[in-house]
């Protein structure tokens, strides 16, 4: 009975070892690829662009301050009292212009987490069609003459900001705020002034004309959101408030004056001019728009 244990014992030994001998052999196990992160898309780099819109003149904007003086003293003080009085009671006057504008613009941006700090510079046409804007003083200074004041000529023929801008990213669309620095050609003006006689069919007693064209410095201000829809080209819509101080007078001198207004000069004060820019504007952004991501490997 022991022995025919032991063979039994024996033989299932011998059975398992010649099955383990007939499987395959294990494979050495392998490292895992690495996984490489998407690539991350980034605002920084530097860009050229066109932009259009319209311009709308602030409804306070524009004004001007009319005063006529006699520098030889010829003229009686309490006329050119008068008159100025007249002009006071008259009040500034000012208009809203409204026209297209279009320029272009470049800048570069730096991009550092979710914020994005950038420059842009941009040079617009500005037109606003034709300035006229006047009014009539009836019996001026208590006589039975009639004065008439006006602009005429054309509205700035351009401006340009220097702004900075500061944004924050949510992946590829951008909302920003921007401020700087604006500056602006005034156009060729002319300006008129006129006294009639009613009592002789509005005839002519004297003309005063004035004509000028200077440039001028301000500030802009605004925000915009600006959107990359590939990796580098980029749309915005920006809102612009430019603000130009326009310094300086313009001198009106008499022609063809009869007396008393022969010696009698005007003077068109300096006026400020606001303007509100709605624009959209396409960007090309130079180098692409990703950096690439980190390295991830997996186990």
């Amino acid at each position: 009975m022991r022995g025919l244990l032991l063979s039994s014992v024996a033989l299932a030994v011998m059975t398992a070892a010649s099955v383990a001998a007939d499987l395959p052999a294990r494979a050495p196990a392998m490292a895992p690829a690495p996984m490489y992160a998407a690539p991350i898309f980034t605002w920084s780099g530097f860009y050229v662009g066109l932009n259009a819109g319209a311009g709308f003149r602030s409804s306070n904007s524009g004004r001007s301050d009319y005063v006529f003086d006699s520098p030889a003293g010829s003229v009686d003080p309490g006329l050119i009292a008068g008159i100025n009085a007249d002009l006071a009671l008259a009040g500034r006057r000012g208009g809203r212009n409204t026209g297209f504008t279009g320029g272009a613009q470049l800048g570069f941006n730096w991009q550092f987490g979710a914020l994005v700090a950038g420059v842009e510079a941009d040079i617009n046409y500005l037109d606003r069609g034709r300035v006229d804007r006047g009014y009539t003083i009836l019996n001026l200074a208590g006589t039975d003459l009639d004065l008439t004041v006006g602009g005429i000529g054309r509205g700035s023929d351009y401006f340009g900001t220097l702004r900075a801008r500061i944004g924050y990213a949510f992946d590829r669309t951008m909302v920003y705020a921007t401020g700087g620095l604006a500056y602006s050609d005034s156009g060729n003006r002319r300006g008129a002034a006129f006294v009639t006689d009613p009592f002789a069919g509005d005839a002519l007693v004297a003309t005063y004309t004035s004509r000028g064209s200077s440039s001028n410095w301000g500030y802009a201000i605004g925000a915009g959101v600006e959107h990359a829809f590939t990796d580098n080209w980029t749309a915005k819509v920006e809102y612009l408030y430019v603000d130009l101080d326009r310094g300086g007078s313009h001198r009106y001198t008499s022609v063809g004056a009869g007396a008393p207004f022969d010696n009698i000069v005007g003077v068109r004060r300096g006026d400020d001019s606001g303007m509100h820019i709605v624009r959209v504007g396409m960007n090309y952004k130079f180098g692409g728009g990703r950096s690439s991501g980190p390295v991830v490997a997996a186990y």
